[in-house]
Formats: structure tokens, sequence, C-alpha cells
């Protein structure tokens, strides 16, 4: 006959203690934020300077810094070779980083054996950088590098001092800065990898107003997110680029341009607060996309500029420079072009709310694509940008084999200051058709250049201002040149006049 053991009193006693102690401390675990609350998804470790990587609650995740500059790497939980995005900081967790004075953290995204990720890497929850602790004021410059890419989600915040974003691996060699502060930019040959933005970043340091930054280097750039910089900002399509900022003015050097195609989309908003007449700070917000080998192109809508900048007189700082195929050399277009084919800009539904300067190699053209929304109650207010092109302050439009500005039926158009459209050696042409365009506190001039033939002469462009099927247009003064020296139009005809319709 079987025998069949009993378990004694003291022993079920002892099993059910253990019971429920595991019962107890599985609670405990979720409650004190283990592994079902994960702060990130993945492991950290600080490979150049010190400091500690510790998780000090539910959800969060702290990095503290006790050197001016460190380097941590990231190995993701997720590292297969294929798929989505990496959810490396899910929503409702958040990454901390504490240093003391202007420090710098790079983070580098790695695999098991410390190579690149071909996947991009999203943070879906909060970014926070503090000097001293973590309440303590926002400060430091965090950047973070991933070869596939970097995606901000719709639900990602990031608060921080300053800010580098990237898919191009930085050059550390004698530290994270180079000669005369040089941020060096080296992706790698061929990549298309994208830094996407669709949620919130907020870069400014308390006591230095104008002093942050806010860079997006990668072969592809789109912003459809909100970005507020209290300083300048830069969003750089290029392989490699070398990157200097000085007192707010950046220099920027692309060594290898970006593969063809649409290199830079902006479509959300890009701003940061006025600074007035005498402030030392001069800050720009920049799109530059150079080519590699094929034709680039920049697609801009959305808002850019700075808060209140409604003329060069109230903030003869802040400004927006759009760069399609030159260089950046003291916050300004640099003269002459690089990179091996053209590169264009298209403007469509824009309000740029500082002065303005575009330059393409290529191509721009100017144009709204959206009408303006009628009136009447709503319960969400449209976009302000839908169906317009409005400069607040002066703007200046230039496309070297092209420049075209059309307003359409139920369109807007219009400056604050003064509007130059040029073609430096083809076609400049402006169309209003049955919509609106306004500058009237400044001159609206439509110029083509010429262009050098082989043979040592030059020819002229056309230049062309069309108002049909009831459109408007009102400036101070309007003229049309088609040769800067000699002032004709076309058709050699000389076209000057005070503003009407």
């Amino acid at each position: 006959m079987r025998k069949t053991a009993s378990t004694s009193p003291a022993r079920t006693g002892k099993q059910r203690l253990l019971a429920s102690c595991a019962i107890a401390a599985g609670l405990a675990a979720i409650a004190l934020g283990g592994p079902a609350l994960a702060q990130v998804a993945g492991s950290g470790s600080i490979v150049s300077g010190s400091g500690t990587i510790t998780p000090p609650g539910p959800g969060a995740t702290t990095v503290t810094t006790t050197t001016p500059q460190a380097i941590v790497h990231w190995t993701p939980t997720d590292t297969a070779p294929t798929g989505g995005a990496i959810d490396f900081l899910p929503a409702g967790n958040t990454l901390n980083f504490v240093g003391t004075g202007s420090y710098t953290v790079l983070n580098r995204f790695v695999d098991g054996s410390g190579g690149s990720i071909a996947r991009q890497i999203a943070l879906n929850g909060t970014v926070n950088s503090y000097v001293g602790s973590t309440t303590g004021p926002r400060g430091g410059n965090i950047w973070f590098y991933n070869a596939g890419g970097i995606l901000i989600g719709a639900t990602g915040v990031i608060n921080v001092g300053s800010l580098v974003l990237t898919a191009n691996d930085i050059n550390t060699t004698g530290g994270l800065f180079g000669p005369g502060g040089t941020i060096r930019f080296n992706g790698a040959s061929g990549s298309t990898s994208a830094i996407t933005v669709n949620g919130a970043i907020n870069a400014d340091v308390p006591g230095n107003p104008g002093g942050s930054y806010v860079a997006l280097v990668a072969p592809r750039i789109v912003q459809a997110g909100a970005i507020r910089v209290d300083g300048s900002a830069a969003f750089v399509a290029a392989e490699q680029a070398d990157i200097r900022i000085n007192n707010g003015l950046f220099d920027i050097n692309v060594l290898v341009g970006a593969e063809g195609g649409t290199a830079i989309t902006h479509s959300g908003t890009t701003t940061g607060p006025a600074h007035q007449q005498g402030d030392v700070d001069q800050n720009r917000i920049y799109l530059v996309a150079i080519p590699k080998n094929d034709a680039v192109t920049m697609l801009v809508s959305g808002q850019i500029g700075y808060d209140d900048a409604v003329s060069a007189q109230v903030d003869p700082d802040g400004a927006v420079v759009l760069s399609a195929g030159y260089n950046i050399v003291g916050g300004q277009i640099a003269g002459n072009p690089v990179g091996n084919a053209a590169a264009n800009i298209t403007i469509n539904d824009t309000i740029f709310r500082s002065d303005t300067a575009a330059r393409a190699s290529g191509d721009l053209l100017a144009q709204p694509l959206a009408t303006v929304p009628a009136g009447g109650p709503v319960s969400v207010p449209p976009p302000p940008h839908l169906g317009r092109v409005i400069i607040e302050g002066n703007g200046l439009l230039v496309g070297d084999r092209s420049a075209t500005f059309n307003i359409g039926a139920g369109q807007l158009g219009g400056t604050t200051g003064n509007l130059e459209l040029r073609s430096t050696a083809g076609n400049a042409s402006m169309v209003v058709s049955g919509g609106q365009f306004f500058a009237p506190f400044g001159n609206l001039s439509v110029v083509a250049g010429r262009t050098v033939l082989a043979d040592g002469s030059t020819q002229a462009g056309s230049a062309s201002l069309v108002v049909a099927a009831g459109g408007q247009l009102l400036a101070d003064r309007i003229s049309v040149n088609a040769d800067a020296d000699g002032g004709v139009d076309a058709g050699g005809n000389g076209l000057t006049g005070r503003g009407g319709t």
C-alpha cells in the first residue's frame, strides 16, 4: 500500500510564512518601481568621466556626473536587428541628468558587443537635466547619438540646458569638443538615418538668456513637434559636419552632404524668446541641407522664429536662416555653394516670426498649399499658418536657378518689412492670382541676375510680377528688375511704383 507523508504543522506554517513574504516582496517591488516599472529599457555605464547611474524611485533613472564631460553607453533591452523603433524610455518614465557648472554628457546607444544600432531609439518619456540636484535649476548640455536615428515620440518631453540629437557619431578625440569648441559629427557613408521630433523640446538655462542651443544633425531630419530654445537652433542634414557655436552664432561646415531626396522636413513649431537690442547673444534658427551626390530638398512649413519679433528694430538678433547648398559662417550664409548637386527649398504654409534669409543653390519655391480657414466658432482653432506664407520682419528669398512666390485664391502672403525675391542666374517670378499679398510698410522687389556664359558674355534672366483673377497686392514700393545693373524687366521695361492692387 502506498504510504503518504503528511506535512508537519511547523513546516506548513513555515511554507505559509514564506508564501506571504513572497507576496509582500512582490507588492513592495511593484510599489518601489521594480521590473514592472522599468525606468529605461536597458542598462547604462559611464565609460568616460566619472559619476553614477541610479534608479532613485519609480519610473526614474538619474545619471549624476562629477566631471565636466562624461560619456555614457546605453544598451537597450531590445537589440533585435530588425523591427520598429526601440522604446528605450517608455511613456511615463523619466531620465534625469545632474552635474555641476556647464557640464556635457554624451549618450551613445550600443548593442551588447558595443557596436552601433541600426534601428531608431525612441524617447517617449521625459528627459531632464539639472545643476546640483534634481531639485536644482535646469542646466547642462545633453547629447544623444544613435546610428539608426532617434525618435522623440508624441509623449516625449526633453527639458535640458542645451541638446544635441544626432545619427552621426561624434569624434571625441581630445574631448567632446574639438579645436575652438567645435562639435565634430562623423556619420556612416550612405546613411539615411533620421532624427524625428514629434514631442516637445525645451532648452534654457536660468540666468543665461540666449545661451542655450538645440542641434539636430543627421542625413534626414523631421521636425513635426514643438521646439523652444532660449538661444539658437540648428537642423543640419549631412553625413559629416563640424559645428562651432560662438556667442549664439553658428559656424556650420559640412564636410560630406546628405544622400539625395528630402533631407529636412519642418512642419512643427521652432521658437524661443526674443531679446531686445543691446543683448550680447545673437540668436538664429538654422536649417541647412547640403547634397552629397544627388539633389536634396528642404520642405518648410509650420512656425519658425522668435517671440514678438515683428521688425528688425524690435529683435535685431533673432533671425531665421534657410540654407540649401551653402555652409554657414558667423551666422550668415556663406558665399560659395558646396556639394555635388543642387539643393532646393520649398516653403509651404509657414509663418516666419523673425527676419528670414533663405538661399537655395537650386530652386526656391514659396507657395501655400492650404487656404486660409473660414471664420466662425470652432472647438479647436486651426493652426495660424494654414494658407499663409508670412514673414514678420524682412525677407530675402534667393534661388540660384529660380525663385518663385505664388499666392492662389483664398491664400495670403506678406511681410511686416521688406521682401526681396531673387534669382541669381535664372528666373524670378511672383504670381498673385485670386489671393492677397501685403507688405504695407516695406518694399517688394523681384530681381533676376545675369548668367555668365561659356564665351564670357552675360545673359539676363527674367523677372515678372503678375496680379490676376481678382488678386490683391499692396506694398510701399514695388520694383521688378531683370538686370541688377540695368534696372529693366525681361521685356526691357523698367517697372517701379507705389503700392496698389
